[in-house]
């Protein structure tokens, strides 16, 4: 029987299990930037997913929560791998619409008798 992989296409951001967490134990985000010694706004950022997880916080987490800090930076990394992927393929699928409007840009500036020739010309060869 064949193993099968998962590949998803989604990734989730360490602030949702971060902010599942702060609700299941009632924390506030002001609560809990003063029991580890983090900026409220840090927190917010983390939940947002606005701010990256590094390993002094993940471990930071790791003490308040329970859950080790290679699951809180594992998340953090799929996520921020999912974020690089994503960006790589938005160049490759508007490149045909940006070579249509580049095409049409040129052609735009060019007189229609200059392009009638140029077709006209073209064809003799």
């Amino acid at each position: 029987m064949p193993l099968y992989l998962s590949n998803p296409d989604y990734a989730i951001h360490s602030g949702s299990l971060l902010k599942e967490h702060l609700e299941a134990y009632s924390l506030s985000v002001d609560e809990f930037s003063r029991r580890c010694g983090r900026s409220p706004e840090l927190i917010e950022g983390i939940i947002s997913g606005a701010a990256a997880l590094d390993r002094d916080t993940a471990r930071l987490f790791e003490k308040e929560f329970g859950v080790s800090e290679n699951i809180w930076l594992g998340i953090e990394a799929e996520y921020q791998e999912k974020k690089l992927r994503d960006a790589e393929k938005k160049p490759a699928m508007n490149l045909g619409s940006w070579m249509v409007q580049f095409i049409w840009r040129i052609f735009s500036r060019t007189e229609s008798s200059q392009i009638r020739n140029y077709l006209h010309n073209r064809r003799q060869y």
